[in-house]
């Protein structure tokens, strides 16, 4: 909030008002014992790859991930398994595999 006030964007002091325009705090995303907000990586990604040694260079065969009950659970893929690190790193991720334009590889 301080950070859009120094913006000199709005910030509103009733967000359920009918007229309510620019940033506001929602209460709900915050846990109440560890005082930490919640937001969509926290809740649901946190996946680790799993991956088999069998020689000296590695294969990814699926991912563990934890539920939003706390479980851990393993997803192994059936054929391949395709990594993505949101729009900036994923071709970059590609291209350090071999995958992308001929004038970058």
């Amino acid at each position: 909030m301080k950070t859009f006030a120094e913006l000199d964007l709005e910030v509103s002091i009733n967000p359920r008002a009918s007229n309510a325009l620019g940033a506001f705090q929602n209460p709900a995303t915050i846990d109440p014992t560890t005082k930490t907000r919640s937001y969509a990586a926290s809740a649901y990604y946190g996946p680790e790859i799993i991956v088999e040694r069998k020689r000296a260079d590695s294969t990814a065969t699926g991912i563990e991930i934890v539920t939003k009950d706390g479980k851990t659970e393993r997803i192994l893929a059936r054929e391949e398994v395709i990594l993505a690190a949101r729009a900036l790193q994923t071709p970059q991720i590609l291209e350090l595999i071999g995958i992308g334009g001929k004038i970058l590889l």
